[in-house]
C-alpha cells in the first residue's frame, strides 16, 4: 500500500471513530461543554493507538521492498524517543530483534521493548512501600477500598 493509501485509510478510520464519538455524545447528552470535551479526549486516547497499530500492520506486508518489518519499525520508533543515556540500549535491542525467529515472536519482543522504553525501571524503591502503607491505612478506615488504594 502506498503512503497516500495509508493516509487515506487513517483518515477514514479517524472519521469512523469521530462518528461513533458524535453518536456517543448525542446519546449521552452531556450537560456541559467540559463533559463533551472530556469524552472527546478519552475517545482520542483510546482510539489513537489502534490507528497507529493498524498502520504498522498494514506496512508489515511481504510485498514491500524495504527490509524493515513492523516490529523493526516499532522498535526504531520507540528508541528514537529514548533519553540520550538509553540510546545504546535501543541499538542493542534492535540488534537482538534480528535474531528473534517468527513473526509473532518478533512482535512480542518489540512490544516488550516498547513497554520497557515507555515505562523504564525505576531507580527508587519507595513507591511499592508507599503503596503498602497507603493500602494498610485505607484498609483500616474503608476495607472495601483497599485494592483500589494500593493500585
Amino acid at each position: 500500500m502506498t503512503r497516500a493509501g495509508e493516509w487515506a485509510l487513517s483518515v477514514v478510520a479517524a472519521a469512523a471513530f469521530s462518528a461513533v464519538w458524535l453518536v456517543a455524545v448525542v446519546s449521552s447528552k452531556p450537560g456541559t461543554f467540559v463533559e463533551a470535551t472530556v469524552m472527546l479526549v478519552w475517545w482520542a486516547a483510546m482510539t489513537t493507538p489502534g490507528v497507529f497499530a493498524a498502520r504498522l500492520l498494514i506496512r508489515d506486508t511481504p510485498t514491500r521492498t524495504s527490509t524493515a518489518d513492523g516490529p523493526d519499525r516499532l522498535l526504531a520508533t520507540v528508541t528514537a524517543f529514548q533519553a540520550e543515556h538509553r540510546r545504546e540500549w535501543g541499538a542493542a535491542m534492535s540488534a537482538e530483534l534480528d535474531a528473534v525467529p517468527g513473526r509473532a515472536q518478533r512482535w512480542w519482543f518489540a512490544a516488550g521493548c516498547a513497554w520497557a522504553t515507555l515505562f523504564p525501571p525505576r531507580e527508587d524503591r519507595v513507591w511499592p512501600a508507599a503503596a503498602l502503607v497507603v493500602g494498610a491505612t485505607v484498609g483500616v478506615a474503608l476495607p472495601a477500598m483497599t485494592v483500589f488504594a494500593v493500585t
